[in-house]
C-alpha cells in the first residue's frame, strides 16, 4: 500500500525529524497493516482517533524513547554525523531524550509535560463550544493557562495559540486523542510485552518486525469490525486503564532522575 508521511526537521536539532517520524511512521503501519481488500470499507478502516494516536505514539515514546532502543541505534547515529557524537552514549542520549521541562510547543514536548498541552486546548475547546469563550479572546486565555499549567511566558501567537494547524482546518475535538492514544499505547505495549517476552531485547538488537507483526495481527487488521473499547479488551483483555500509563511513567522516570 502507498503510504506517505509529512515530517519536520530543523538542520541544528535531532530531536525535530527523530520523534516526528517514528510519529507519524507509526500512522503509516496502521494503514498499512489493514487488509487492503476492505479498502474502503469499515473493516479497512481505523475504529478510533484514539486508536490512530496509539499506534504513532507506541512507536514514538515507548519504542524510540526506550534505553533498548538507543543501545543499538545510537552507534548508527554516530556513523551518520562524525565527529559530533562520538562523546555520547546510549545512556547520555537516552536521558536527553527523556528530559522533562515545561516548553512552548506541544510536538516537541517531553512525554509527561505534552499532556499539559492537550489539556489546555481542550479546555479552551470547550468554551469556544459553549459559547463562553470567543475566538477574539482564545489567544489571552491560550496566554494565561500556559502560565498557569507550564508557568511559561508565550512570546506571540505564532508560537502560541496558531502553532497547530488543527483549528484552522476544523479539528476540534481532536486534542484529546493524542492524551488517550499515548494511554492506550502503554497498555498495548504492556500486552506485547506479555506475548513477546524477548521484546526489549528485541528492540535493543534492532529487531523491530516481531512488534510491527505482533500490532499488525492484534490492532492493525481489524479496522473497525471492533469498537475502541472492544479491541482494547480484545488485546489486553480489560477496558482502557490509565494505571498502565503511569505504572510505565513511574518507572522510566523513577530511573531516569534517580527518585
Amino acid at each position: 500500500m502507498d503510504t506517505r508521511i509529512t515530517y519536520r526537521y530543523k538542520t541544528n536539532d535531532l530531536s525535530e525529524i527523530i520523534w516526528s517520524v517514528t510519529h507519524e511512521g507509526g500512522h503509516a503501519l496502521y494503514e498499512q497493516g489493514m487488509k487492503p481488500e476492505y479498502a474502503g470499507l469499515p473493516a479497512g478502516m481505523a475504529v478510533s482517533l484514539a486508536i490512530h494516536e496509539s499506534q504513532s505514539r507506541l512507536w514514538e515514546n515507548n519504542v524510540s524513547r526506550s534505553k533498548a532502543y538507543w543501545q543499538y541505534y545510537i552507534p548508527i547515529l554516530q556513523q551518520y554525523f562524525p565527529g559530533k557524537l562520538e562523546s555520547i552514549t546510549a545512556s547520555d542520549f537516552y536521558k536527553a531524550c527523556n528530559k522533562v521541562e515545561p516548553s512552548l510547543i506541544r510536538t516537541n514536548a517531553d512525554e509527561l509535560t505534552y499532556h499539559f498541552h492537550v489539556m489546555i486546548r481542550y479546555e479552551i475547546e470547550k468554551k469556544l463550544m459553549d459559547g463562553s469563550l470567543m475566538v477574539n479572546d482564545l489567544p489571552k486565555m491560550w496566554n494565561e493557562s500556559y502560565k498557569n499549567y507550564l508557568d511559561i511566558d508565550v512570546p506571540s501567537d505564532k508560537e502560541g495559540c496558531l502553532q497547530d494547524v488543527h483549528w484552522s482546518h476544523g479539528s476540534i475535538g481532536y486534542f484529546p486523542t493524542y492524551s488517550l492514544g499515548s494511554f492506550y499505547a502503554a497498555q498495548f505495549f504492556d500486552a506485547a510485552k506479555k506475548d513477546i517476552p524477548t521484546l526489549t531485547h528485541d528492540i535493543g538488537k534492532g529487531k523491530l518486525l516481531g512488534l510491527r507483526e505482533w500490532l499488525r495481527e492484534n490492532i492493525h487488521q481489524h479496522g473497525m469490525v471492533f469498537t475502541a473499547d472492544e479491541l482494547c479488551r480484545k488485546v489486553t483483555g480489560e477496558s482502557l486503564n490509565f494505571s498502565h500509563f503511569m505504572g510505565y511513567a513511574k518507572e522510566k522516570y523513577t530511573e531516569i532522575y534517580g527518585l
